[in-house]
């Protein structure tokens, strides 16, 4: 079983501040979280600091720790309240790790909260000068069991290894980017070749972000989409050809079996034999579809409907999954086009979500996810707008937006940009060429903070 923690970078940035607040003195620092089970490991899922007051230890020095049985009980109440995980972080002064009265101490605090937090787990991480250090303790398990890795999600992803463990990317993969390797380092493209992505939609901009992942280095992918590949998808979906449409035409729609993922994955697979590509044809609305994206570590937003959109933007959330949401509006006016611009949105948990920038509308939600026979009746009536009225898409357009959404990708794998990157929209204008960066801050009431972190302990709206 192998078992990771995932964390903000605001809440990381929090749990030093309170950690080394007093130079040669051992502190501590609660931290509740969420969990996300796989059949191979066990995530947990930072939501909230708790930082411990100096009149809550019991003893304090520089080479000991003891918290009060007040502290303790309030972790208790905290965690039985929420419905959360405890991880208990402490520091060393000096580069030494876990020692018996560590031990001791852990397991008295674990035998405490069993009652009171979800799975009978408490993590813990211990923080050196030069090093972090990491276990869990279980019900089960009687002995602590390490920590892979700790996970900071912010402006980038960054990761820290917890047990020693060699590149696992081997260097045939690095020699074919030496270009990428001058511009990013090997640890960058090591960075970038490792993440795990899932793209949702396989259309203009998705067929796109696809093939430029690819190209990067990617080597674990999931595609999803649902729709059939049509002679019309030609123009902008990357990968296909014509005669893959056109074979199909004479066959009743109901039994078409030629889907864009499928089309994508192929022509991916011919540039990357050696990438796991997975195309799942599906909506990102079915339960056992997004599921499947719960493991990645980058998500890409592609498609067209709100309530696909809501899915991945909780989810971003809700598992601590950074998603770039990507988007086109075009509209003609007399004749010509009167308005045209591609957004680009990075949904991450210290940046406010579609929901706070009013971007998702629950009207459109709602029309999407009714039985196609009500919705049919309700448009008729006049109650629904037209939501599956083509709208104007233009090859040149959705690729620019994709390579936005793509260097974004890569701003969160590598941190090429610094503090630069500190934005959290970026829009570009195809009338007057004009890019404007822009931040969404996040409101306090919004779902998005309700279900930070909180992983399989909040159900998704699927």
């Amino acid at each position: 079983m192998r078992y990771e923690i995932k964390i903000p970078d605001t809440e990381y940035r929090q749990l030093q501040d309170a950690l080394w607040a007093r130079p040669g003195i051992e502190s501590a620092a609660f931290m509740l979280a969420g969990v996300r089970r796989t059949a191979t490991g066990v995530m947990l899922l930072a939501r909230r600091i708790v930082v411990i007051p100096d009149t809550q230890y019991a003893v304090r020095s520089s080479c000991r720790i003891e918290l009060s049985t007040r502290a303790i009980n309030g972790l208790a109440a905290l965690c039985e309240a929420n419905g959360l995980i405890a991880v208990l972080a402490h520091s060393h002064p000096s580069d030494t790790p876990y020692s018996p009265s560590d031990d001791h101490g852990e397991a008295r605090i674990a035998d405490s909260l069993w009652p009171f937090v979800p799975d009978k787990m408490l993590g813990s991480l211990l923080f050196t000068p030069e090093n972090v250090h990491g276990r869990v303790w279980t019900a089960q398990s009687g002995a602590p069991v390490s920590i892979d890795k700790l996970s900071i999600v912010g402006r980038t992803i960054s990761t820290i290894d917890l047990v020693d463990r060699k590149s696992s990317v081997p260097d045939s993969v690095l020699a074919h980017q030496p270009r990428q390797i001058l511009a990013f380092g090997s640890a960058g493209q090591e960075a970038m070749s490792t993440m795990k992505v899932g793209v949702v939609g396989a259309g203009g901009t998705g067929s796109s972000v696809c093939e430029q992942l690819i190209r990067l280095g990617v080597k674990d992918l999931i595609l999803v989409d649902y729709d059939e590949l049509e002679a019309s998808n030609i123009s902008r979906v990357y990968g296909s050809r014509y005669r893959d449409a056109d074979r199909w035409t004479w066959l009743p729609k109901k039994i078409r079996t030629l889907k864009k993922v499928n089309v994508v994955a192929k022509y991916l697979c011919a540039i990357a034999p050696d990438a796991e590509i997975v195309p799942v044809v599906g909506s990102v609305t079915e339960r056992g579809v997004a599921e499947r994206l719960l493991d990645r570590d980058v998500l890409f937003a592609c498609t067209d409907d709100h309530w696909g959109r809501s899915i991945l933007n909780q989810i971003a959330y809700q598992f601590l999954i950074p998603c770039l949401n990507v988007g086109i509006s075009l509209k003609r006016d007399d004749g010509a086009i009167a308005h045209g611009v591609g957004n680009v949105q990075v949904l991450r948990p210290d940046t406010g979500c579609l929901w706070c920038g009013n971007y998702l509308s629950s009207d459109r939600i709602r029309a999407e996810s009714l039985p196609e026979s009500e919705s049919a009746a309700l448009l008729e009536e006049g109650y629904l707008d037209d939501i599956n009225e083509p709208a104007p898409s233009v090859i040149s357009l959705t690729t620019t937006v994709a390579s936005l959404a793509v260097t974004w990708f890569i701003q969160l794998a590598t941190d090429f940009a610094g503090s630069d990157a500190n934005f959290s929209r970026q829009n570009y204008d195809f009338l007057t060429g004009e890019v404007r960066r822009g931040r969404i801050e996040p409101n306090p009431d919004c779902i998005c903070a309700r279900v930070l972190g909180r992983g399989d302990l909040e159900p998704l709206p699927l």
